[in-house]
């Protein structure tokens, strides 16, 4: 993350995550993609459907994810009267977040499932893709359309 990313990202963080809205990150994601993790996630994945870009989609709904769900894990352990500054929640990786809040039973078994499926196939396509315009486009929409799913489940607009 370089100094414009973090000081956008930690001026963003406001308490808008209590009603399952996600603020604002910026960041390069690779083949000249700029991502914005923008308020409204499932809105915002169905415009990444219908205006076609299918890259951005599959990327962005692994970023909510990992956002949202740290936002949650915090929201828990603070109920709990945990201290958050020895759990380094932000340093967890997406998969683990998402085990912790099956675990706490924060989101279903069956969501857990497919968020799980999400970000293996993201981690196919980014790790994979030779080129943008190579992109399977019924895979990325099936991608994105689990994602917009989940979040729903998770009880995100």
């Amino acid at each position: 993350m370089d100094g414009d990313e973090k000081n956008v990202r930690d001026e963003g963080h406001g308490k808008d995550t209590d009603s399952g809205n996600a603020q604002i990150r910026i960041g390069e994601i690779g083949f000249g993609v700029d991502v914005i993790l923008v308020r409204g996630p499932v809105r915002f994945l169905i415009d990444e459907l219908a205006q076609n870009r299918l890259l951005e989609g599959v990327i962005v709904s692994v970023m909510y994810f990992e956002y949202l769900g740290s936002e949650r894990l915090k929201q828990y352990f603070r109920s709990k009267n945990v201290p958050l500054e020895p759990l380094n929640i932000d340093k967890l990786s997406v998969s683990k977040t998402m085990h912790l809040l099956q675990g706490f039973g924060l989101i279903s078994n069956g969501t857990h499932s497919k968020i799980c499926e999400v970000i293996s196939e993201r981690n196919k396509i980014v790790h994979e893709l030779q080129h943008p315009d190579s992109l399977n486009e019924g895979k990325a929409r099936s991608i994105i359309n689990k994602a917009i799913e989940c979040l729903r489940e998770m009880g995100v607009n």
